[in-house]
């Protein structure tokens, strides 16, 4: 039972973020209804897949990008009208944003959509809105998002859109906890591990500064001021993500790790029995993030009082700048002060625990489930450690209590940092739609790859299949080969030939130049538009391998 005092808390934590733009707009029942007609009516053929994919998402599509404290729109970037190749098939995403509204009226069904994603804001503005499991809204969304589910829709979930499918296993002690408890799903048997508070509050009931977690220190730690854009553009961190190969969606990767951002996220807790096929898809780095000392932080105490609350409420210093909608609760929050840095390490404990996985709905729908405890949405970034901040007179949120100094400059490194991990929602949405051939998810590195084989050949002329990015202009994709006669010893990579990609058939008839042996295939994508040649990154390995015995005669 919730105790006075966490109560009071709770309601206090409610008024806050009665200001903030998650909570659901008056109108969103009016927002992107046109798109999502238009997307149902697209069809499906042999040679044409549409992969119908609702964003579960309050925040109205018409806004500029940085003009609500929301990741959303990572998603859309990745995602919305994204196509790719195989062979003579087509596949595309036609993404639209689907409100609460929405829900709770019975629009998300399998007869309108393919999979939802659950991004991580929305289930913030729902936790920020829940203080007991039997709210009739909660009710009625959880029963719509299941029977979704139950129907056969695909789902995918990222840090807090993973943690709301299952359940909190700990035992909540914190008002966060106790409302992430009440508001979860329940309809993914993987469960969370999830220590997490809210700076400020639980230090107004005199609790200790690491009753937040890590979680909440990871995150709320990192500061609100968006005049200084690489603080929030570097938040938590990334870490090198050892990656399980022998599943659908990373057995293309060639490395056996992945960076990916951590913004605070659960760990994930397989049952020991289970009715389902589980998949852990990737677990935490071997060594905690508290024991490297480029990643430690410590936690701060807030001494403040009531009266710090208003005097950040009346500080006059700092710009809101994007976030200036967020309300006079708000600005009390992150400019509450004074806070005072312990000497108690955030300590972690996350190594080689589940980071992301995979789950089958048991019944004859066989929905897929996918859930990713970190954030292959965000941006990444190279080197670099974390820099605390100094104690003061008189620190406050607003500045954060910790940055990221000296990483690698972004025209220094040959990846793009901004999209580097979108590949995985790319495939992991494909995988969930139950739409896409395992061989045929999208492109891991680039935009282009040649697609595995699925049994060595007996003839020395077999067909080598593509699987390229949409673009427009004019699409070339060239097919590169290696050869060795004992799998160890390889050859130079040589240029077979190039296919012209025209949405028929991206394929190459290829006539095995040194006899039967071994083969690795990569291809290269080259745009041309206009007289601008775009030429794709020649990937870290092999996209594809295969063994040609003797042919018989």
């Amino acid at each position: 039972m919730i105790s006075r005092k966490l109560l009071i808390t709770g309601i206090l934590f409610m008024i806050l973020l009665s200001s903030f733009s998650i909570m659901i707009p008056a109108d969103s029942n009016i927002i992107s209804v046109t798109s999502r007609k238009e997307s149902i009516n697209e069809s499906s053929d042999d040679n044409n897949v549409v992969i119908r994919v609702a964003l579960y998402t309050d925040e109205p599509e018409d806004q500029e990008f940085y003009s609500q404290f929301r990741r959303t729109r990572y998603f859309v970037y990745a995602l919305r009208d994204y196509s790719w190749a195989v062979g003579d098939t087509t596949y595309t995403f036609k993404l639209d944003f689907v409100t609460t509204k929405m829900v709770l009226s019975g629009q998300l069904t399998t007869q309108n959509y393919d999979v939802m994603i659950y991004p991580p804001d929305q289930a913030d503005g729902k936790v920020s809105l829940t203080l007991s499991r039997y709210q009739p809204q909660n009710l009625i969304e959880r029963q719509k998002i299941t029977k979704f589910i139950k129907q056969g829709g695909g789902y995918f979930g990222t840090c807090a859109g993973a943690i709301i499918a299952g359940d909190i296993i700990n035992e909540p002690e914190t008002y966060m906890e106790h409302a992430w408890s009440n508001l979860c799903y329940g309809f993914a048997e993987v469960d969370s591990d999830f220590k997490v508070g809210m700076p400020l509050f639980p230090q107004l009931k005199r609790l200790p500064a690491e009753s937040i977690g890590s979680a909440g220190a990871y995150f709320w730690y990192s500061g609100w001021n968006q005049t200084g854009y690489d603080m929030n553009f570097h938040t938590a961190i990334c870490m090198d993500v050892p990656l399980n190969k022998n599943t659908a969606i990373f057995d293309d990767f060639v490395e056996d790790t992945c960076r990916i951002r951590w913004i605070g996220g659960p760990t994930f807790v397989i049952p020991e029995d289970s009715d389902r096929e589980i998949q852990v898809l990737a677990t935490y780095p071997e060594e905690e993030i508290s024991d490297n000392e480029s990643t430690q932080i410590h936690y701060w105490q807030y001494a403040g009082g009531y009266l710090g609350l208003l005097k950040g409420l009346l500080y006059k210093g700092g710009d809101m700048h994007y976030f200036t909608q967020l309300g006079l609760f708000f600005k009390a929050f992150v400019f509450a002060g004074d806070w005072a840095k312990t000497n108690k390490i955030v300590e972690t404990d996350l190594a080689n625990k589940p980071f992301m996985v995979s789950e089958v709905y048991p019944n004859e729908n066989s929905a897929r489930i996918v859930r990713c405890a970190g954030h292959p949405e965000h941006n990444v970034w190279w080197g670099g450690y974390i820099q605390e901040r100094d104690d003061t007179n008189y620190d406050y949120q607003y500045e954060g209590f910790y940055r990221w100094a000296n990483t690698t400059p972004e025209d220094e490194t040959i990846e793009d940092e901004f999209n580097y991990t979108h590949w995985i929602l790319r495939r992991s949405v494909a995988w969930a739609s139950q739409k896409v051939n395992d061989n045929n998810l999208p492109p891991v590195y680039g935009s282009s790859e040649v697609c595995d084989f699925e049994n060595d050949v007996n003839t020395l002329d077999f067909i080598v299949t593509g699987n390229c990015e949409k673009s427009e202009g004019t699409v070339l994709v060239d097919l590169y080969y290696r050869y060795s006669f004992d799998n160890e010893t390889w050859g130079e990579w040589n240029l077979f030939g190039t296919d012209v990609l025209d949405y028929n058939n991206l394929s190459w008839i290829f006539d095995s130049p040194y006899g039967a042996g071994y083969y690795q295939f990569y291809s290269v994508r080259r745009v041309e538009n206009e007289g601008f040649i775009d030429v794709e990154a020649v990937p870290p390995g092999a996209d594809a391998f295969v063994f040609v015995e003797e042919e018989l005669i």
